[in-house]
C-alpha cells in the first residue's frame, strides 16, 4: 500500500543514505550499515562488513571523483527492500564533469542497511577518451 508508515520509513532511510554519501559523512553513513552489510558493485570487489564496505565510500569513490553529488529521484519500496534510481553528478579527476546513472537495491534489517546492490552501465565508469 502506497504511503504506509513502513514504506515511508524505508524511503526516508534511502534518501538519508544518498544524502550522507553526497556529504561525505562517513561516520553517519557507516552507522546506517548492519555489522555484516554486503556491497555488490559491477567494478568493485564484493565487500562484507562495515569496514570493507566503508572503504568503497570513503576511499574508492573519492579516488575517482574530486566532487560528486548523488540523489535518487525515484524510489520503490517493497517489504524491507528499496530500489532507487540514482543520478550521480561528478567531477572526474581530470576536471571534466560527468553524469552517471544507475540503480541501487538496498535491503534493510530494521533501521540498518543489510545489503547494497549497485547496478550501472560500466561504460559510464571508464575514463573519457581524449
Amino acid at each position: 500500500m502506497p504511503g504506509t508508515p513502513d514504506r515511508e520509513r524505508i524511503r526516508s532511510l534511502v534518501h538519508r543514505y544518498f544524502d550522507l554519501h553526497s556529504r561525505r559523512d562517513w561516520a553517519a553513513l557507516s552507522d546506517m550499515f548492519a555489522p555484516e552489510v554486503t556491497l555488490i558493485h559491477p567494478v568493485y570487489p564484493k565487500s562484507i562488513g562495515r569496514d570493507a564496505v566503508g572503504r568503497f565510500f570513503n576511499d574508492y569513490i573519492p579516488s575517482r571523483f574530486s566532487k560528486y553529488y548523488e540523489y535518487a529521484p525515484n524510489v520503490i519500496v517493497e517489504g524491507n527492500q528499496a530500489a532507487a534510481e540514482w543520478i550521480f553528478e561528478v567531477t572526474r579527476l581530470d576536471g571534466q564533469p560527468a553524469t552517471l546513472t544507475g540503480m541501487t537495491v538496498l535491503e534493510f534489517d530494521g533501521e540498518r542497511i543489510k545489503s547494497i546492490k549497485i547496478f550501472t552501465d560500466t561504460k559510464q565508469l571508464e575514463k573519457p577518451k581524449p
